[in-house]
């Protein structure tokens, strides 16, 4: 069908990870541009940015792909989730690689790493997060040129999803605690008791360390078998 043909991606071989070793979330990011059709709200692009340890999404449509609006999606998405990365990882687009973002690093204190030339099949976690919200937006949801309403919904349905690489749902290792998605939510079930803050930090803590370590050995097991 036509909206299948406008958002269908050219198949190509799948883009290996970038090969660091991340031990938490948020160590390293990788970011990519998505190219869209232009919906009636003139929006044109989605910065994608996509957490390499937990595999947690953030995506922001951008009218124009200019390195001041790359910036400006990028800061947006880490003052959302009050947590800047220690490392970002893009290709060579002039809308990345440019003196704008190089100032925004140095000012938030990230270190920036780019891929080799606009291969973008180094960027894998990015890539991959593309294809996987460019099929939810043109299989499942409304008219394509309202893309960029349904944007947050598919970026959702992703993070609440267990991924292949650590069995887990993104959302899980970025907050220690499973999502409350809509369809699961009744207005029976029992109440947790309550407990003091304390006592939810000790418990908190201890299950992100324990899940971290497991994902770290799954994440290893994925890497050898790509």
């Amino acid at each position: 069908c036509q909206k299948c043909f406008v958002f269908r991606s050219h198949k190509r071989e799948r883009p290996p990870l970038i090969p660091f070793e991340e031990s938490e979330p948020f160590q390293t990011v990788g970011i990519d541009l998505m190219d869209m059709p232009l919906s009636i709200n003139g929006y044109k692009y989605v910065l994608v940015i996509v957490d390499h340890f937990s595999k947690f999404a953030m995506a922001v449509a951008l009218r124009y792909k200019t390195a001041e609006q790359a910036a400006d999606g990028l800061m947006t998405s880490f003052l959302k989730e009050c947590q800047f990365p220690e490392r970002i990882i893009s290709d060579l687009g002039r809308e990345f690689d440019n003196e704008v973002m190089r100032c925004l690093a140095e000012w938030i204190g990230v270190e920036l790493r780019f891929t080799m030339g606009y291969n973008s099949k180094f960027n894998g976690a990015a890539e991959r997060v593309i294809q996987t919200l460019r099929r939810t937006i043109a299989k499942k949801m409304g008219p394509q040129d309202e893309w960029d309403k349904m944007l947050p919904y598919a970026v959702y349905a992703y993070n609440t999803v267990p991924h292949e690489a650590t069995n887990e749902t993104p959302v899980f290792l970025t907050r220690g605690r499973q999502p409350l998605v809509p369809s699961a939510i009744d207005c029976e079930r029992e109440i947790s008791p309550m407990i003091t803050i304390d006592d939810y930090k000790t418990e908190l803590t201890t299950r992100i360390a324990a899940t971290a370590k497991e994902v770290r050995e799954r994440l290893e097991e994925y890497r050898q078998a790509m």
